[in-house]
């Protein structure tokens, strides 16, 4: 087509170069003969001249000559015309000649590209040669027939670009290979083509991946066919619709991966499982926190943990129970009472363990002071409270022991020693808080355990006093009280 048109151009320019040559002439004869015949009307009669030379001679007016023809008569000064042509020469290399010197260009038409060659080459020869109007004319046939030739080769690699991207959205890999083959043949640097050729490569993969991917569907698996789709989407962004699917799968899972943390969280619940009932609710909360659900675990999970911890803390107040160490039951019994106030067991725990603290304090507040056993009041405070531990006595045997060892101590205490008393028979005894025992050489009396002072006193002596400590074991005791320091 462009050959055609080649030649068409190149028949134009020709009949364009006669048409204008003869209307140079005719315009140029016309001038002359108007400047002729005025010069006839206008001019004196012609004299006669002497012959000058040989008999007969005469002069005559000179005619005009008709400047020989050019190729082309120039209608515009050569300055314009050449200004003209460096100006449509200068468009030519900008606009046109990068496209027609590629490669790519001789690839799609390689005779084109010489003859366009060969036009800018006569047409610069011709400047140079002088032939303005020629040069002008042929580069203004090479302007039209390289605007026309590049639209061309332009259209071309669309053309096969446009095949390339069809066939590849078509998931037709060997077309689609073909074209781009022969786009990229005409435009090897063109970055749509590049990017899409490497699309085109990928695609063998990506039809694998599709694949893939139906059959996961078809299969319900989920998981797998979010991978394919992310897959997918990764290596062609233009498959929108597997980013949109991935979107509703990754929904999809969440939901499932909820229900199951869910599901395994009330599992776990009911059989007190703590490690898979916390996994599970942390699970949920990172899923959907504000989920009813979620709420509903994590109320589980604060219970189990509570019942973990009480049953921990009984488990505490057992083992010390069982070892008779019940300070420490005790503040096992009251942390499980913080967590669980109304427990039969942590109630009764503290009831216990309360009591036999209170009895083992108690029982050894009189064994610190076993002596004030003897004072009635406090022996029978002593024997009130050995009764009372009696019954807790039989759970812990530091009690039971301590409750015998004050049982001891009260008949100890409270048994009646033989005193011998010893005077001068001169001295008034008496026994401090027990009463006299008169003015004796020898007196027996009967005392508890603990510690008496003896006074002895005779008129014009100093007052004599005695202090004897009576223990509970002893069998007898002799004091001697006699008042013989003179005042």
């Amino acid at each position: 087509m462009l050959d055609k048109k080649l030649e068409e151009a190149a028949s134009k320019r020709r009949a364009n170069v006669v048409l204008l040559s003869l209307i140079t002439l005719i315009v140029f004869l016309g001038g002359a003969l108007f400047f002729l015949l005025t010069d006839i009307v206008t001019s004196p009669a012609p004299e006669v001249l002497s012959p000058s030379i040989s008999s007969g001679a005469v002069s005559v007016v000179p005619q005009p000559q008709v400047p020989e023809k050019e190729d082309v008569a120039p209608t515009k000064p050569d300055a314009e015309i050449r200004k003209e042509f460096v100006k449509q020469l200068s468009k030519y290399e900008q606009d046109f000649e990068p496209s027609i010197k590629q490669s790519g260009f001789s690839v799609w038409n390689s005779s084109l590209q010489e003859t366009l060659t060969g036009m800018k080459s006569d047409a610069v020869f011709d400047l140079g040669a002088g032939k303005l109007a020629s040069a002008l004319a042929g580069i203004e046939d090479l302007q039209v027939m390289a605007s026309q030739s590049v639209l061309e080769f332009e259209t071309a690699f669309q053309k096969e670009l446009l095949a390339a991207r069809s066939a590849y959205e078509a998931d037709q890999y060997a077309r689609a290979n073909l074209a781009i083959t022969k786009a990229l043949s005409f435009r090897p640097e063109d970055p749509m083509a590049l990017s899409l050729s490497q699309k085109i490569t990928d695609l063998p993969a990506l039809l694998n991946l599709l694949g893939q991917a139906d059959v996961a569907r078809v299969e319900n698996n989920l998981e797998e066919e979010l991978r394919l789709s992310k897959a997918i989407y990764e290596l062609d962004p233009a498959r929108i619709s597997y980013r949109t699917r991935s979107v509703e799968l990754e929904g999809q899972l969440r939901e499932v991966r909820f229900e199951r943390a869910i599901a395994q969280g009330l599992q776990a619940a009911s059989v007190s499982n703590l490690q898979v009932l916390t996994s599970s609710y942390t699970q949920a909360k990172k899923i959907f926190p504000a989920r009813a659900e979620t709420k509903s675990l994590e109320i589980q999970l604060g219970d189990l943990k509570r019942k973990i911890a009480v049953s921990q803390f009984k488990d505490t107040a057992n083992k010390a129970i069982k070892g008779d160490r019940w300070r420490e039951a005790k503040e096992a019994f009251l942390k499980a009472a913080t967590l669980e106030p109304l427990d039969t067991e942590v109630v009764n725990g503290l009831d216990i363990t309360g009591q036999i603290l209170k009895f083992q304090t108690g029982i050894q507040g009189f064994l610190n002071a076993p002596t004030r056993l003897s004072t009635d009041s406090v022996a029978r405070a002593a024997k009130k409270i050995v009764e009372d531990a009696d019954l807790y006595a039989s759970l812990s045997p530091s009690l039971k022991e301590n409750q015998q060892r004050l049982q001891k101590q009260i008949v100890a205490q409270n048994r009646l020693i033989d005193v011998t008393v010893l005077s001068d028979n001169l001295t008034a005894v008496s026994v401090r808080g027990v009463g006299k025992v008169g003015t004796i050489l020898k007196y027996d009396i009967k005392l508890k355990p603990g510690t008496y002072f003896f006074e002895g006193k005779r008129k014009g002596f100093k007052t004599k006093t005695v202090e004897v400590r009576i223990n509970s074991d002893d069998q007898t005791v002799q004091v001697k009280v006699i008042s013989d320091e003179p005042i």
